[in-house]
Order: C-alpha cells, then sequence, then structure tokens
C-alpha cells in the first residue's frame, strides 16, 4: 500500500494558524466579557437586548458562514477525489502520512465528501435561517 508522506512545512503553517488563532479568539473572549458587563451595567433590560441584537447577528451569522464554507469545500474536494479517483487528491498536502486509496474506495471516500458537504452546506443555510427568526423574535 502506498503512503502519502506528510508534509512538515504544512504541518508548521498549520500549527501556528491555529495557535495564533487560538489567541486572537481568546482576547476576544475576554473583551466580549468585559463589553457585556459594562453594558449590561449601564442598560436595562430592553435597551440591553436592543444593544446585543446586531452582536447576536453577527455572531449567529458567523457560525452558519463556518457550516457554509466547509459544506462548500468538502463538495468541491469530493468532487476532485472522484474525478480523480484517488484520496487524498493529488493536489493535496497532507499534515500526516496518508494511506493513498484508489479506484472504488476512493470514489465512495469523495461521495462521502460530496454527501457531507451538501448536509452541511443545507444546514449551514438552516441555522442562518433559523437563527435571524430567533433574533427578530427576541423581545
Amino acid at each position: 500500500m502506498q503512503v502519502q508522506p506528510a508534509d512538515i512545512a504544512e504541518r508548521r503553517r498549520v500549527a501556528r494558524i491555529l495557535a495564533c488563532v487560538a489567541v486572537v479568539l481568546a482576547i476576544l473572549a475576554v473583551a466580549f466579557e468585559f463589553w457585556l458587563r459594562s453594558l449590561s451595567s449601564q442598560l436595562d433590560g430592553p435597551g440591553l437586548l436592543a444593544a446585543l441584537k446586531p452582536v447576536l447577528r453577527v455572531c449567529l451569522l458567523s457560525i452558519a458562514a463556518c457550516g457554509l464554507g466547509l459544506g462548500a469545500y468538502l463538495f468541491v474536494r469530493g468532487n476532485t477525489i472522484v474525478r480523480e479517483r484517488r484520496f487524498p487528491a493529488g493536489d493535496t498536502r497532507v499534515i500526516r502520512a496518508t494511506p493513498i486509496r484508489e479506484g472504488p474506495h476512493a470514489v465512495r471516500i469523495g461521495r462521502h465528501c460530496q454527501a457531507g458537504g451538501v448536509l452541511l452546506f443545507v444546514a449551514g443555510g438552516v441555522f442562518a435561517v433559523l437563527a435571524m427568526l430567533w433574533v427578530n423574535g427576541l423581545g
């Protein structure tokens, strides 16, 4: 069985990106907590809810955008796998050694990627609609 070797440079790049994202998210979480505390001490119930609605919309739509983006990516990768009849696809740089699957097994993996992509895309769209209906129905 053939194995596609790990790309060490890609692994380091992914680790750096994840570390930076973790730091940024931690800073944003702390800033958001301070903002909420100051806002809640300054406003009453209806005013607080009115101030939070735009932030809540942005947060929920960001979550939906992640689902939509991941779904689209999975669908495109699945198409590439099915077309090449090889997993991982030839243009893929892997961060760990991965056994190469070819033929019907690779096509099955590609079809699963396509199905998962469609499900995530639809779920992201449904989540966005339901989230906006929920936010608009608040107070």
